[in-house]
């Protein structure tokens, strides 16, 4: 796991912590933020750098029209939790200047997550780094986002190559198992013929370049969130990536 994000974020988390014990008044959307950053904190939930408990909360203030943070239901908590996981995603939030939500055209054409990009798939806490027993682990991964709404996805594990376009374009000669398409401009949903529950992925584009962890993120690059999948109902990422374009 990449320690400089563990460091950096276990230090946040601890501050958000202490701002906890020393706040007299706390209402039900801080406690359930506070609940939900000791269990999940660097799993699926990861906090801007110089965070305090009162700047996450004001940060979400405006996504919180609608909730009364005095009802103390747990439907009231799941909406809350909904909002804070949309918000506070692994690795860094998608609320950037310089993002924007991927439109079609942003997205189609031939992908790939380098290398370097693969230790920010999951929280850096996330129990999905366990690999299956002889299973190597993740090397790159390639995907691509036909017009004709074909989705390819090609992993290369351990040693193996990662793919070219010469690689995806021969694929799409193979019938087709999963589709894509926008359900809203930054809001892709995929189906596979071997998956019963449609997949739900938040897709943005790179407007002005950017650095995470010595990560540089390029103009047209993609970054995207896998936010709903089987058992997933509060918007949770699971899965982050980082598209490059293949040449």
């Amino acid at each position: 796991m990449n320690r400089l994000i563990l460091t950096v974020l276990g230090v946040l988390f601890s501050q958000v912590a202490l701002a906890q014990q020393a706040t007299d008044d706390v209402d039900f959307v801080a406690r359930v933020m506070v609940d939900l950053f000791r269990a999940r904190n660097l799993q699926f939930l990861c906090l801007p750098q110089s965070s305090t408990l009162q700047t996450v909360r004001t940060s979400l203030n405006g996504k919180l029209k609608g909730i009364d943070p005095n009802v103390t239901t747990q439907e009231n908590a799941n909406a809350i939790a909904t909002v804070i996981y949309t918000a506070l995603p692994c690795p860094f939030s998608p609320d950037k200047s310089e993002l924007r939500p991927a439109t079609k055209e942003d997205i189609i054409g031939n992908w790939i997550v380098p290398e370097s990009s693969v230790k920010l798939r999951y929280g850096p806490k996330s129990p999905q780094w366990q690999s299956q027993p002889g299973m190597p682990p993740l090397r790159c991964e390639g995907v691509t986002y036909n017009p004709d709404g074909q989705l390819l996805t090609v992993q290369a594990l351990g040693s193996q190559p990662c793919p070219t376009s010469k690689d995806m374009e021969a694929m799409q000669k193979m019938s087709r198992v999963e589709t894509w398409y926008l359900l809203r401009e930054g809001r892709l949903q995929s189906n596979h013929t071997a998956r019963p529950i449609p997949e739900e992925w938040d897709i943005f584009v790179v407007e002005k370049p950017f650095e995470f962890v010595n990560i540089s993120f390029a103009v047209g690059d993609l970054v995207a969130y896998l936010r709903r999948s089987k058992g997933n109902d509060l918007n949770v990422s699971t899965v982050f990536r980082h598209l490059q374009r293949l040449p």
